[in-house]
């Protein structure tokens, strides 16, 4: 039948929103009372920015995994509620995600998971404290194992499962804890991280990484000049870094940095810092 959705939805970050918009406005030329709201990041941190734009008839900040039934509700009853706020749900309240509604799902080869939300660290270009907050939200592990479980059942295509959190190793043993049973199911996946800090490697956990056969471990540098490194306030320093990374390729693992060009104080030549630093610890990525 023809596609007519009376709502649509977006999850908006501010490099997609022009085109966002752009596509928004052409599906509700073209589908009279079809609706739109929207939510992400971007909503989060500018809703009052987008106010007066009557494009999206709801403006969702925050986390509206218990709320978004409710308002799409709302909306498709012909209410126009702007901007909504939402609590941000406990560890244990984050629902298990439910790849199996999206469209062409069989063809899923990563699936993406949250362990956790939140982070308690203050990166100087990180907005994370005014999206998932400082305080970090522990799911149960058990559960998002069954999840895995359920879902490479489900998605057979996947070899990848990729850990998303804001801050994923921060409760070290915990998170041992996990790659631990995820082995002693014998769960096929690889398992890889989005992101890592520097000063929560060790050894026992490089091993454990390797035995879930990860294709890389990504270290977050962010700059190799030692001033501008500091005013990034990351609470850990350039030696761990190098620490972590110099134990990363001993254990034969794929090396990944990631760096942030045009930091506040960042010059040409900090900038050249930090190539200097990344050619001599010799990542792939």
């Amino acid at each position: 039948g023809r596609f007519a959705p009376g709502l649509v939805g977006l999850s908006l970050y501010a490099t997609h929103v022009r085109r966002a918009l752009e596509l928004v406005r052409e599906l509700r030329a073209s589908l009279p009372g079809c609706r739109a709201i929207a939510g992400g990041p971007h909503v989060s941190l500018y809703a009052e920015a987008m106010r007066a734009d009557t494009t999206f008839a709801a403006l969702v900040k925050g986390e509206a995994d218990r709320a978004i039934a409710s308002i799409a509700g709302r909306v498709l009853g012909g209410d126009m509620p702007g901007i909504l706020t939402c609590e941000l749900p406990a560890g244990p309240e984050i629902p298990v995600a439910a790849w199996g509604l999206a469209e062409g799902h069989e063809g899923m080869q990563w699936l993406p998971i949250q362990l956790s939300r939140g982070c308690p660290f203050n990166c100087s270009f990180c907005e994370v404290h005014a999206l998932a907050s400082r305080k970090i939200r522990y799911r149960d592990p058990s559960v998002c194992l069954d999840e895995i479980d359920a879902h490479l059942r489900l998605l057979p295509r996947v070899h990848t499962i990729r850990i998303v959190d804001d801050c994923p190793t921060l409760d070290r043993p915990r998170f041992k804890s996990f790659l631990s049973e995820y082995l002693r199911r014998g769960l096929p996946a690889r398992v890889q991280l989005d992101n890592l800090r520097a000063d929560t490697l060790d050894e026992e956990l490089v091993d454990l990484l390797r035995r879930c056969r990860t294709p890389s471990i990504c270290i977050g540098v962010e700059s190799g000049n030692p001033e501008v490194f500091r005013m990034v306030s990351k609470g850990e320093t350039l030696d761990e870094i190098l620490a972590a990374a110099r134990l990363v390729r001993q254990k034969r693992v794929p090396l990944h940095l990631c760096f942030v060009g045009g930091l506040p104080g960042s010059t040409f030549e900090a900038e050249m810092d930090s190539l200097r630093l990344a050619k001599s610890l010799r990542p792939e990525v």
